[in-house]
This record gives structure tokens, C-alpha cells and sequence, in this order.
């Protein structure tokens, strides 16, 4: 079967992306090894996951993200490379609504920026003083430390939470931050169902900022600048009370890189 796509990245996050609005793909979605082999970067096209446009009534479009083990789940990045891929399509023009596995979202299309709202948030974990656990859409472990962030082996510190017998069964995305000034943190994110460090992640970058809203007790409407590998990203919200947010919006970079084919 040949599939034609596109290969989009979101600040060194990078995404195969299928047009699946007519259901021409379905076999292959559903079909966990051929994900596999799609997202794998010695034997498929290689990317960090993989985005299905599909139709779906009542939004613009649905975003159907796999990780590269053929894992379901929401993805800041994802979602905003679907957002400048549905506009490539003309499918949308600067506002648009689309629904994910966590439900809808709206998006806002500036160029290559584009701006994905994420679900209120209502509950952090608070480990201690500077280890929190929320969910951004995925599950995130964020640490913050005054150490500089390359100090350390960061995936053999990653894999053993990752692998922990808390969190082995259902998996957690691990984020190491560091607070630079008042208003801006520096990240590294191990992801899970990817298996390593990536470039950058979009709900890791979220989940940063807000956990470090809620250490520092920054209310009201706020601006949150997040350095990754890939890049710096824009986290907006409000903290209308200790550990409540509405009004969380995901602001960076989507840009396209190749199209191409592939026969499986």
C-alpha cells in the first residue's frame, strides 16, 4: 500500500502526518506495527509520532496521535504541526477547533506560530517543594533544581522513574527544569512511548511552567517563557487559585519540513 505524507516539527519535534479525511488509512492506524515501523528511524520514515487527520463533525478536524511504540495519547507539538498541516491542506484558516483523545481544543493560526488551548488543569501533586505530578493531557514528573541541566546522566535519572513500579503500568513523561528569571524556565523531557529525550515537548512544557506557577505562587493571567532543545516556547494561563488554572494556551513554532511516499 502507498502512503503519502508530510513530515512537520514543532522546535525539533517531528511528526509524520497522514490526511485520513476520507478513511483511506484506517488499516493502517489500526494496525499497532505499522506505526511501529513507520515512526522507526532506521527502517520506516522516523519521527517522534504520528497524526492522522481524520473527519469528524461538530470540529475542523480530529487529531489522532500514536507515540512511536503505538501508544495513544495527546501531544502539545503533535497537536500544533496538525494545526499548520490542516492550514497547508486549507482545510482551516486562523481559528479552528479540533478534537484529540482528550477531547476538543481550539488553535489559533499565526503564521508558523500556532497557539493550541489545553484543558483547565485543577490538580497538581505535590511531591516536595520542588518535584510536582500533573496531567497536561499526558502525565508529566517535573523536578526543578539549581543544578545546570546537562550536570548528570538524564536518562539513566529518567528511566528509573519511568520504570519505577509506581509508574511502569500507565507510564509518566519526565520533565527536569531549571528557573532562569522570573519569568522563564529551562527543560529537558523524557517521553514516554517514545523511550528517550526528545527535542522538546509541548505538554512537558506546560506542565513545567504551571508547576512552577503553583511553587511560586504566581496568580492571575501570566506569561511563562520555556527554553527546550528545540527552542523556546510560550506558556500562557491564569491561576485563578493555588492549583487551578484556566486559560492555558501552548504558543510556538510549526513548521513543515518534506512530503513524500512510502509502500508497506
Amino acid at each position: 500500500m502507498k502512503i503519502d505524507f508530510q513530515k512537520f516539527q514543532g522546535h525539533g519535534n517531528d511528526f509524520i502526518m497522514i490526511n485520513n479525511l476520507d478513511g483511506h488509512y484506517d488499516l493502517i492506524k489500526n494496525d499497532v506495527s505499522k506505526i511501529i515501523f513507520l515512526c522507526n528511524r532506521n527502517f520506516g520514515i522516523g519521527s517522534d509520532g504520528i497524526i492522522f487527520l481524520n473527519s469528524k463533525k461538530e470540529v475542523d478536524f480530529e487529531m489522532d496521535f500514536f507515540n512511536p511504540d503505538g501508544s495513544k495519547s495527546f501531544c502539545g507539538n503533535g497537536a500544533r504541526c496538525a494545526v499548520s498541516f490542516a492550514k497547508k491542506m486549507k482545510l482551516i484558516d486562523v481559528f479552528s477547533t479540533f478534537s484529540a483523545i482528550d477531547g476538543v481544543h481550539e488553535s489559533y493560526f499565526l503564521g508558523n506560530t500556532v497557539k493550541i488551548k489545553i484543558h483547565d488543569i485543577n490538580q497538581i501533586g505535590e511531591e516536595d517543594n520542588n518535584t510536582f505530578i500533573l496531567d497536561t493531557g499526558s502525565p508529566h514528573y517535573v523536578h526543578f533544581q539549581e543544578k545546570p541541566l546537562d550536570s548528570f546522566d538524564f536518562l539513566n535519572y529518567s528511566r528509573e522513574i519511568r520504570f519505577s513500579d509506581r509508574f511502569i503500568e500507565k507510564g509518566i513523561n519526565i520533565n527536569l527544569a531549571k528557573q532562569i528569571s522570573l519569568n522563564k524556565i529551562e527543560i529537558r523531557t523524557y517521553e514516554r512511548g517514545v523511550e528517550n529525550e526528545t527535542q522538546a515537548c509541548g505538554t512537558g512544557v506546560t506542565a513545567a511552567a504551571l508547576a512552577l506557577a503553583f511553587k511560586n505562587k504566581l496568580y492571575d493571567k501570566q506569561e511563562l517563557n520555556v527554553m527546550t532543545l528545540g527552542g523556546e516556547l510560550i506558556v500562557e494561563f491564569v491561576q485563578q487559585k493555588k492549583g487551578v488554572f484556566t486559560d492555558v494556551w501552548l504558543i510556538g513554532d510549526a513548521k513543515f519540513i518534506y512530503e513524500g511516499s512510502i509502500f508497506i
